[in-house]
């Protein structure tokens, strides 16, 4: 109880303490409150000052509100706030009516605000403006102002503070002469007491006597400086100025100033940030929106990135004058502005306060506009009417001055970093961008006086109207208000890009004006050559040596309708699937889209998932293996993947080709394949890769050619030499035979005349007809131009619809058809561009209808950023696209347009003379563009064409013209030899060019030479291909005597290694060969390297035993090649001795590993071979290492050869889990470098594998595939198909289930094939499942026993019969082998088995007509031949005829020989065929 009585006396004695707490608080609150008024005032209340003050007397009421209304001071401190709040609110209405509380940032703004202090420290600064205020003063003791007179002067300051007096002294000392008494003087004068007397602010009357009589002065001036009450950044201070005389030595007051001064660090620190922060982000959206590298593309609804090169913007001095110029604008308008500001205090009404706020609004826009406008004028490379230009332009216009209001509105106030003020300033940054580009192109198209509607000027006059408003409220601090005008700014800059898409559309309605109206007939072949074009397609339908048709002819000339018509009449005997390439069908853009289009929901069971199947190949080996540096088990199906999409897009196309085959032989009918539109193809590669291979697989099965059908229609004027297309057509052209024909119209006035008459639904004007005669009978006709023509006579009422009538109601002047029908708008848009941009199209033209930036860039020796800036203003007019796929290459939108540029304009606007030296000029800077680039793999194969072609027209007007003709074919000689294509012979007829002019000079081609040679062989395993010149001297021997005559000595070693080893390959060294000579040169050449030396021995050693090396000789080479530390030629001979040596099992193996070992880039010796035994971890381990580097095509083969022993070896060793996981990385490995052995090799082993650890499921689906891919590569069924067949028959015997083989079976007769007595009897030593056991004995019992389900006629049979018995008879022997398969033959032709006796007395009597000691070719068995090759010749069915060809080469090799009396009878077949 007594410790609660003591709690609660403990409490009342607090209270007092507690109520006296709060009177403080509300008194200083209350000081604040009064000081902060009287600042607001004496600054005639700024809106910021004004609202301080406001804030703090709030601050002070809400303290107020909780004091203890018994308080003694309450009613007094109420009395008070009441006052000073009417003070305030007087204050606050009178300001209402100013400018500096009107507009919050005025007083900045107009440079009244002497006040701010932003760097130095505010209180010092106070005082020294206080202490020169008091020296402004008149002396009071002498004449002037003290400034100029001289005093001895004490010092008093309220506080003390030693650093106040210290800047006061120091001030007073430096800037007058007046003495300031020190402090230590004091001390000296007045001892301890007076010197405590002096930090108190007391001296008394004997002090300042001291004082006197110590100086020996009459007079003295006493400042005192006091604190008025300064607080947080508010400093408010007061000077005194006293007299003191010895007659009377007390102070005598004469002069008191005070003054306020604001601490403005923080906030300028902040504002500056702000600043920075703004002019970065301005600095971001300029680069990356308006200087280019980012546009929106309307049509799309999308963003896309530019030709432009960010890094290069940032550089370009383009820009930094545009900012530059902004910088300077605004800094001359903050200095002018000053000649017209308003007093602090001006009234709203006064003429100057109406006037200031518009011109602090508008002229900062006008003069970074004007002024940035006559700079890049003056100084810019660009145009500076363009709309990217005049956007960019607009946008700094706007948002510079916005920065400069922000930064003086950001200092007026206090310091603020709250993340919303900068996220809504960043917004209205973003929200200037669409106004500044609406803005642009509005203006750009007044600039070009292109006029536009009313409705589009009344709206973007709107709009600037708004942008006004928008800066007049950010001035007015009002950022809501700039925010909601802002966002109408963008709504209404929409409507100007709606206008534009509607114009698009209209464009593209009147361009395409393809006759909707109901005047259209069926299809009409009066005044065509749509009869021989009909003929054409019958022929080419009929003909099976032809599997292509390639129809042409001009734009609307009709090649649809033909087509539509003639296959309306073939539905009972063709299936038609048709698509086209145009990229305005559904599904362009899509992968495989034209197929899916064509295909999905066809009459065959494919789903769009058909087309994604196999497409996500990894190009390359380089990044085959994520898990390289694990050691055990590992999953190749998860590391591994290197098949590149060509195997992919093989794999598919087989698939396609074959559910159209089926479906042809399941409804008899041919599967005809129209491809329209193929001209479109250069915008999608990867549907023509697609097309290239569905026509190279086609071309290898029969079954395919049986069934399927191609036909490609493309407009003509799309095939110009040089461009893209036509090198895509080339390259269609090269995979198989194919027919042309070509649409053409021959008379226009007979169609006119068939087309009036066949117009069902309206009948037209006798006086029309005649009109259309006259005006369109010329070279220009098409009967799309005449629908066109007829479409724009309506147009422009000549021409109406009276009564199901067309009526020709007036005769138009000049109506004429002209080429120009077809590009009319965009002549029209052209003649709208500037003389600049019209210059740059032109050259464009020259170029090509793909055209490089660049290019222009050097040929007008304009800058590249500029060129660019230009092309995209002619994008946005609708002449050209960019090529989003490559940097800075545009095209032309319209084929015809891009014509008549390059030719037609030129004829129309300039001399014909002058012209043509402007363009041999335009070449030749084009030409010497090309030779300034380092690389000239810069540029596509496409461009190098036409380069080479515009190299030959000029000719010697160009300097050193034959070394740069022989340059750039080098190059593309070197390109091609890079791929498979060489195999077409592009490449042969590059080097043959290159060496019908090379000189002796040119010998450093050398080198690029020997290179093309080494690739020649990766490619196809030997240089054949330079060998079949018909004429004396081979390409090879020609490039072979230039080497010899010029080369270095390196050189000419290098070019004899490469011919032995081609020697080796081909055999050559056969003392019956051609080539014997030629062969002998590199063979008996004594000047080899003494680094080659090694590897010359090892070719010779191969030629000189035919392959059969000895051990000693092994050992001798790889030694020698060891002591020239050649590893890789050691690898070499080690791969060939492990296939051709006698080595045993454990050296095979260590062979192998040490082959593995230089692969993977390790150090070896010449121990190690025989050392060398990895377990099958380490193996592994190698072969990721390998595989997850680079790998060339060397090495891809060396691994493709490693890989297929390590398959034999751990199959000898019956490690089968590690062949099935070595065969993956051999398959995979194979397929990428094109080893189709390789690829047979991998399947068998595995197949083998699988079967041995009986998953004969998986092993049946791996032979199955084998064979099935050698039947799509192969031309003929030849013993290399044993292992996929005989590894079938044995899973077939093994699970007692034939189905595999009869599916197989049933394969080869669709292809009109079957398993020839070569195979089924082939020598089974090599078979891994049973070396004593041939095929025959593996054949199921019903084998044989059925041919085709239907058979040729009788005299196509005897016939055949005929010329196969001459082939038998050909070498006077009737063997087994030609028995067999000739039986084979008969029950394929005529589904009944053959009568072999009768067969036999045939052939005996044929061999009887070869008389002795008669040439065979005048034998009457050769003469019987041609009588029969001649009937055959007579067969329209151009299938049959290939096949008996197929079956004649099979019945002469069936026996392993072809008899030279063969080889005749062959070679003559072949001519009538």
């Amino acid at each position: 109880m007594i410790r609660l009585i003591r709690l609660e006396l403990l409490f009342l004695m607090f209270i007092p303490c507690i109520l006296l707490s709060q009177v403080e608080k509300v008194e200083r609150l209350y000081k604040k409150a009064t000081v902060a008024c009287f600042f607001s005032a004496s600054k005639l209340n700024s809106y910021y000052d004004f609202k301080y003050a406001q804030s703090i007397l709030d601050s002070t009421k809400i303290a107020f509100s909780k004091l203890d209304k018994t308080h003694p001071k309450y009613n007094t401190i109420l009395a008070n706030i009441n006052a000073l709040e009417s003070e305030l609110t007087i204050s606050g209405e009178i300001a209402e009516d100013n400018l500096n509380y009107i507009y919050p940032s005025f007083s900045v703004l107009a440079g009244h605000r002497d006040d701010y202090n932003f760097i130095d420290d505010t209180e010092e600064l106070l005082l020294e403006d206080l202490l020169q205020s008091f020296l402004d003063q008149a002396d009071p003791i002498y004449k002037g102002n003290l400034s100029n007179t001289s005093h001895f002067i004490i010092f008093e300051v309220d506080p003390f503070s030693f650093g106040h007096i210290g800047v006061l002294l120091d001030y007073i000392s430096v800037n007058t002469s007046h003495y300031a008494i020190r402090p230590h003087e004091f001390k000296q004068i007045l001892g301890e007491e007076g010197y405590d007397r002096y930090m108190k602010n007391a001296f008394s009357s004997d002090d300042f006597l001291k004082i006197l009589n110590y100086y020996g002065i009459d007079d003295l001036l006493s400042v005192s400086l006091s604190d008025n009450g300064s607080f947080d950044h508010i400093f408010y201070k007061g000077i005194t100025l006293n007299v003191i005389n010895r007659s009377n030595p007390i102070k005598v007051f004469h002069k008191y100033t005070e003054k306020f001064k604001l601490d403005k660090s923080e906030s300028f620190n902040v504002s500056v940030r702000f600043l920075f922060f703004l002019f970065l982000t301005l600095t971001f959206i300029y680069f990356i929106l308006f200087s280019g590298f980012l546009k929106y593309e309307v049509t799309n609804r999308a963003l896309k990135v530019s030709k432009k090169n960010l890094l290069r913007e940032l550089k370009s001095l383009d820009h930094l004058l545009l900012l530059g110029s902004a910088v300077v604008a605004i800094y001359v308008f903050s200095q002018l502005s000053q000649n017209i500001r308003p007093d602090i205090n001006a009234f709203k009404g006064d003429f100057l306060s109406r006037l200031w706020p518009i011109a602090q609004v508008v002229t900062p826009m006008l003069m970074v506009f004007s002024i940035g406008f006559l700079v890049r004028y003056k100084f810019s490379q660009s145009t500076t009417s363009s709309p990217e230009s005049l956007s960019r332009l607009i946008f700094v216009s706007l948002s510079f001055p916005y920065l400069y209001l922000e930064y003086h509105n950001s200092l007026s106030q206090s310091a603020s970093s709250d993340f919303y003020i900068y996220a809504v300033y960043v917004l209205i940054l973003f929200l200037l961008i669409l106004p500044s580009i609406t803005l642009g192109k509005y203006l750009s198209d007044l600039f070009r006086k292109n006029y536009q509607k009313t409705s589009l000027m009344i709206v973007e006059s709107l709009n600037i109207i708004i942008l006004i408003f928008v800066q007049y409220f950010m001035m007015a601090g009002d950022i809501n208000y700039s925010l909601i005008f802002l966002v109408s700014s963008n709504v209404i800059s929409l409507y100007y890009f709606r206008f534009r898409e509607n114009e698009k559309k209209l464009k593209t309605i009147t361009e395409n004006k393809i006759v909707d109206f109901d005047i259209t007939p069926n299809f009409i072949s009066s005044g065509t050559n749509a009869a021989m074009v009909i003929d054409d397609i019958d022929k080419f339908l009929n003909d099976l040596e032809k599997n292509v048709l390639i129809l042409s002819g001009n734009r609307g000339y009709g090649k649809t309708r033909l087509l539509d018509n003639y296959f309306q009449g073939q539905k009972n005997k063709i299936e038609l699937f048709k698509g086209s390439f145009d990229d305005k069908q559904p599904n362009y853009d899509t992968e495989f889209g034209v197929f899916k289009n064509i295909f999905v929901d066809s009459n065959l069971e494919i789903t769009p998932n058909f087309f994604s199947r196999n497409t996500a190949a990894v190009q390359g080996i380089g990044a085959v293996l994520k898990t390289a540096s694990k050691l055990a088990q590992i999953d190749v199906t998860e590391v591994l993947d290197i098949e590149d999409n060509t195997t992919n897009l093989m794999d598919l196309s087989s698939e396609l080709l074959e559910e159209l085959a089926k479906n042809g032989e399941k409804t008899n009918r041919k599967q005809i394949l129209i491809f329209e539109d193929y001209h479109f193809v250069e915008k999608d590669i990867n549907n023509k890769d697609f097309v290239n291979a569905l026509i190279k697989n086609h071309s290898k099965r029969t079954f395919f050619q049986k069934y399927i059908k191609f036909i490609f229609s493309y407009e003509s004027e799309y095939n110009i030499e040089g461009q893209p297309f036509n090198t895509y057509l080339e390259e269609l052209t090269r995979l198989t035979a194919f027919s042309e024909s070509k649409l053409t119209v021959t008379k226009p006035s007979a169609f006119i005349s068939e087309y009036c008459m066949k117009t069902d639904q309206l009948i037209v004007d006798d006086k029309l007809i005649p009109f259309l005669k006259k005006n369109l009978d010329n070279d220009y006709f098409s009967p799309l131009a005449l629908t066109v023509y007829i479409k724009e006579l309506m147009d422009e009422k000549y021409v109406v619809i009276d009564n199901n009538s067309l009526k020709l109601i007036k005769t138009p002047g000049d109506y004429g058809l002209k080429n120009e029908l077809f590009y009319k708008k965009d002549k029209d848009l052209f003649d709208s561009l500037s003389p600049e941009e019209k210059n740059l199209l032109i050259s464009a033209a020259k170029y090509g209808n793909k055209f490089n930036a660049e290019v222009l860039s050097h040929v007008w020796s304009i800058d590249l950023i500029h060129v660019i800036d230009i092309l995209e203003h002619i994008e946005d007019v609708g002449l050209i696209n960019d090529d989003m796929s490559i940097d800075n290459v545009f095209d032309f939108n319209n084929i015809h347009f891009f014509k008549w540029l390059k030719t037609n304009y030129k004829k129309e606007h300039s001399n014909t003379e002058d012209q043509k030296q402007k363009e041999i000029e335009i070449d030749k800077r084009i030409i010497n563009y090309v030779f300034s680039k380092d690389n000239l793999s810069y540029f596509s194969k496409n461009e190098i064409y036409s380069f080479i072609e515009r190299l030959i027209n000029l000719g010697n007007r160009v300097n050193n013209y034959d070394d740069k003709l022989i340059k750039l074919r080098v190059f593309v000689a070197k390109e091609v030899f890079k791929t498979p294509e060489e195999q077409n012979g592009e490449g042969v007829i590059f080097l043959k060019e290159i060496f019908k002019h090379i000189k002796p000079v040119h010998k450093f081609y050398i080198a690029d030479v020997l290179d093309i040679l080494k690739n020649c062989v990766i490619q196809n395993g030997n240089l054949k291909i330079l060998m079949n010149d018909e004429n004396n001297q081979t390409l090879l021997e020609i490039i072979y005597d230039y080497i010899s005559a010029n080369g270095t000595d390196q050189e000419k070693s290098d070019m004899n290694l490469i011919n032995l080893r081609n020697s080796w390959s081909l055999r050559l060294n056969d003392p019956t060969n051609e080539h014997i000579e030629f062969f002998n040169k590199s063979f008996k050449f004594d000047a080899y390297q003494n680094k080659d030396k090694v590897r010359v021995q090892f070719y010779k050693s191969l030629l000189e035993t035919q392959g059969q090396i000895s051990g000693k000789q092994y050992d001798d080479l790889i030694n020698s090649a060891f002591n020239d530390h050649d590893i890789q030629l050691v690898g070499e001979i080690l791969r060939d001795r492990i296939i051709r040596g006698s080595l045993n099992l454990k050296d095979k193996k260590s062979n192998l590993d040490f082959c593995l070992s230089v692969e993977a880039g390790e150090v070896a010796n010449r121990q190690e071979i025989q050392s060398n035994d990895l377990d099958d971890i380490a193996v592994k381990s190698k072969l990721t290492s390998v595989l997850s580097s680079e790998i060339d095509s060397t090495k891809a083969s060396n691994l493709s050869y490693i890989l297929s022993r390590y398959l034999e070896f751990y199959t000898t060793k019956q490690n089968y889990k590690t062949v099935i996981d070595f065969s993956e990385y051999a398959i995979k490995v194979a397929l990428n470098i094109g080893d189709r052995i390789g690829v047979y090799n991998a399947k068998k082993y595995a197949g083998y594998s699988n079967y041995c650890l009986g998953n004969h499921e998986a092993s049946l689906e791996i032979y199955e595939a084998y064979f099935c891919k050698m039947l799509a590569d192969e031309e003929y069924i030849n013993e290399y198909f044993r292992d996929a067949l005989e590894g079938i028959l044995y899973n077939c015997k093994a699970i007692n289930d034939y189905t595999t083989f009869e599916r197989i079976n049933q394969l080869l007769k669709k292809e009109a094939k079957f398993l020839p007595y070569r195979l089924i009897h082939s020598n089974p030593e090599r078979s891994l499942f049973n070396p004593n056991q041939q095929i025959i004995d593996l054949l199921p019992a019903s084998n044989i026993k059925t041919g085709l389900k239907t058979s040729i006629n009788k005299s196509h049979y005897d016939l055949t019969k005929s010329i196969l018995e001459c082939f038998i008879a050909a070498d006077k022997d009737f063997d087994k082998a030609e028995s067999f398969d000739l039986k084979q033959i008969i029950l394929l032709m005529s589904n009944k088995e053959a009568n072999v006796d009768l067969i036999s007395k045939s052939i005996s009597k044929k061999i009887k007509s070869i008389e002795p000691g008669v040439a065979f070719d005048s034998s009457k068995l050769y003469k019987d031949f041609v009588d029969y090759c001649n009937k055959l010749q007579l067969i329209e069915d151009e299938y049959f005829k290939k096949q008996i060809f197929y079956y004649c080469r099979l019945l002469v090799s069936s026996d392993g020989d072809i008899h030279p009396n063969e080889q005749i009878l062959l070679l003559k077949l072949k001519d009538f065929i």
